[in-house]
């Protein structure tokens, strides 16, 4: 079989020597007929096209899916169940990640809430168990204290129950510090303990009032030393502004301080 080069090479070759017979003839008065269609013409064509090197005419084979990316009909059902699956989830792809966000977030809120009560409640018992009923051997209760311990503390004054009322201004005070100012007092806490620690965590006002009460207690129980009526009158009628919050006159319950 000859290579498309030579072949092309005698077509010129064959043209040439076609145009110099076509010349020839035409110096001796022949006269050629070079119409389209003509025999001369048709000759030259046929001749031209019986060379297999030189054929502009082929038959191609193209492959084509079947339906489009469709499985085809005579596919097995589960093949055409998992096609249109897994079509759905590729158009459904957006949906599905939003989905998956909005779930995973919810999931998440909740986790965080539930952990947030957890850790409240722990806190709380964890409070609970730590908060004294007693230092050493005064109970500091709050349902154990009057309702109004200023008043009640100044009553026994005017009995002339000294005892009891410094008793109870020291014993509200100790209370009041743990139960309302979360002062971290212990069982086995002494007065300066109770002192610096009012002073680090309790604000001023409680903190002042703290160091007047405890002065009168330690002056009275350890020594022994009379105490003027101005001075302990003064701390009964402060007792409720300075640790409760209220205003003077007013009186507010140690359950509902605490």
């Amino acid at each position: 079989m000859r290579s498309r080069p030579e072949a092309m090479f005698l077509v010129v070759l064959t043209l040439l020597l076609w145009a110099a017979h076509s010349l020839s003839a035409s110096a001796q008065g022949e006269a050629i007929d070079v119409r389209p269609g003509s025999p001369v013409v048709a000759k030259a064509l046929e001749t031209v096209m019986a060379d297999p090197n030189l054929a502009t005419r082929e038959k191609t084979r193209i492959l084509k899916w079947r339906g489009s990316g469709a499985p085809s009909s005579d596919a097995p059902a589960w093949m055409q169940l998992t096609a249109l699956i897994a079509r759905w989830i590729a158009e459904s792809s957006r949906l599905l990640i939003w989905t998956a966000a909005i779930i995973g977030a919810l999931l998440l809120a909740f986790y965080l809430l539930r952990s947030s009560r957890t850790r409240a409640r722990e806190d709380i018992e964890e409070l609970s168990s730590l908060t004294p009923t007693h230092v050493r051997e005064l109970d500091i209760r709050p349902d154990t204290l009057p309702h109004d311990i200023g008043a009640a503390a100044e009553a026994a004054w005017e009995k002339g129950d000294c005892r009891a009322a410094v008793s109870l201004l020291y014993r509200g005070l100790l209370s009041r510090l743990v139960h309302r100012y979360r002062v971290p007092i212990r069982d086995s806490s002494t007065e300066g303990d109770c002192l610096r620690l009012a002073s680090a965590k309790a604000p001023a006002r409680p903190a002042e009032y703290a160091s007047d009460v405890v002065e009168v207690w330690q002056r009275f129980v350890y020594g022994h030393l009379s105490l003027e009526d101005e001075h302990v009158r003064r701390l009964c009628a402060e007792f409720g502004p300075s640790l409760d919050g209220q205003s003077c006159g007013s009186s507010l319950g140690a359950n509902g301080a605490a």
